[in-house]
């Protein structure tokens, strides 16, 4: 059974409940895997400051997939992802 997430569950408690998710946000350009703000991020901040549509909701499918044994969601490499400095 996968975690049960919110748009207010921040990113350290996601990489809590499951760790194996983190390949997940790095595939996807994020650099929230060892960020000392993720206990602070949400993920619908993340969501808005990288502008990934539906973001949570590919990350529920992700933990649907973990759960299941199935192969992850594929990422979204057609986007071009910008180095953020002042990430929240």
């Amino acid at each position: 059974m996968s975690p049960k997430i919110s748009p207010d569950t921040t990113v350290a408690t996601l990489f809590q409940q499951e760790p194996r998710l983190a390949p997940f946000f790095v595939e996807n350009g994020l650099h929230c895997v060892g960020c000392m703000m993720d206990m602070f991020c949400t993920l619908a901040q993340v969501e808005a400051f990288y502008e990934l549509p539906n973001f949570v909701e590919r990350v529920q499918a992700a933990l649907q997939a973990l759960a299941s044994s199935a192969p992850l969601p594929p990422t979204n490499h057609s986007a071009t992802w910008e180095t953020h400095d002042d990430a929240p």
